[in-house]
């Protein structure tokens, strides 16, 4: 059981020619009937990752980004080049639950990673003295 976890700089949700992996990244395979941990690694330089030795049943792939990275767009093309990542919050993510057989090999199991990207902010106000700072009296728009 593994593959690949890659730096998906486009965000379109495929491993591209030119796209690097991730290493360093925590895998955990959990039962997805009981939620146990069954095996845990990291990726390798290259981000590749490997979960050797894995009985039959029913799992689920969680994966743990490094800061500054959140996870792309899933199962956007041919399995074994996208991702396989369907639920996320903040830099965790996981997959759907998926049913391994006596001898099964799965080596198709993917995580895209995209940078965080900014949030730029601030307000939107009346400058009725024109002198470009906002007071308390300049009425401040809200714009979402």
């Amino acid at each position: 059981m593994g593959d690949f976890v890659w730096n998906d700089a486009n965000a379109n949700g495929q491993q591209d020619a030119n796209e690097l992996g991730v290493p360093n990244v925590t895998v955990q395979l959990i039962n997805a009937t009981t939620g146990a941990v069954v095996s845990t690694t990291t990726t390798d330089a290259s981000g590749k990752y490997i979960l050797p030795n894995i009985d039959p049943g029913t799992y689920i792939i969680k994966y743990t980004a490094p800061g500054g990275y959140t996870f792309t767009t899933p199962l956007t093309g041919p399995t074994g080049t996208d991702s396989n990542v369907t639920s996320s919050t903040g830099n965790v993510g996981s997959t759907a639950p998926f049913s391994i057989t006596a001898g099964q090999q799965e080596l198709t199991v993917d995580a895209g990673l995209k940078p965080v990207g900014a949030i730029i902010g601030d307000f939107v106000w009346n400058d009725t003295n024109g002198n470009g700072f906002r007071i308390r009296a300049s009425q401040v728009f809200q714009v979402w």
